[in-house]
Formats: C-alpha cells, structure tokens, sequence
C-alpha cells in the first residue's frame, strides 16, 4: 500500500515542488560560478537556463531520493521517468526554454545515477 501511496504523491508531483525548493539555492550559489566561466553571462542566456535546469533537476534528484528512502524502498527506473515527464510537460506547455527542460531532465538523472553507483551495499 505504501508503495502505491508512493507513487501517487510522484504522479502528483509533490516531489518536483520539494526538487525547486531545494535546487533553487543550488542554482543561486551556480549563477556566480557561470559568470567566471563566461563573463557575458546575464538574465535570460541560454547558459544561465541550463545552469538553473541542472541545479534544479539535481534538487529533485535529492528529494526523490529522500522521499522514497522515507518510504522504506530503493529509487527505481520509475522516478526518473515520472519526474522527467513531469517537467518536459511543465516546460513545454508553458512555453520555456527548451534547453532548462532538458537540462532539468539531466539533472534528475545524474543524481539519480550518482546515487545508484555510491549507495551502500
């Protein structure tokens, strides 16, 4: 039952909204960083949009993680899929930049990945 009621709050997206309130601030502390690598670098650059995807896909990475651990079950295949569904929808109904989409969708799958590689055994 709990697994159902797992994967019901990810249809939902309740774990996307905690991924932005924890990759925001990932993303602010990244925004000076983009600048030393290219000084052009403002509001709106396309690598600014992918800087900001990456934290933010990486934060829901993090919180997906947290949340299924809390529900006593390993991430599976599943929680990259449903995420990464979810922001391609958000970002290509609301007409935003296609790359911060893509990007987000990397994020979700490099924490993902880093944790399935380093969990313990």
């Amino acid at each position: 039952m709990k697994t159902i009621f797992l994967y019901a709050l990810f249809l939902l997206g309740i774990p996307n909204f905690f991924g932005l309130v924890i990759g925001w601030p990932l993303g602010i502390v990244l925004i000076p960083l983009s600048r030393l690598i290219n000084p052009t670098t403002s509001i709106g650059s396309w690598l600014l949009s992918i800087y900001m995807g990456l934290s933010m896909g990486i934060g829901f990475g993090v919180a997906g993680i947290i949340i299924v651990r809390l529900f006593g079950e390993m991430p599976g295949g599943a929680v990259p899929v449903i995420s990464g569904a979810w922001a391609l929808v958000y970002y290509y109904s609301r007409g935003q930049p296609k790359m911060e989409a893509w990007a987000y969708v990397v994020g979700i799958y490099v924490s993902l990945i880093t944790y399935w590689v380093w969990q313990p055994i």
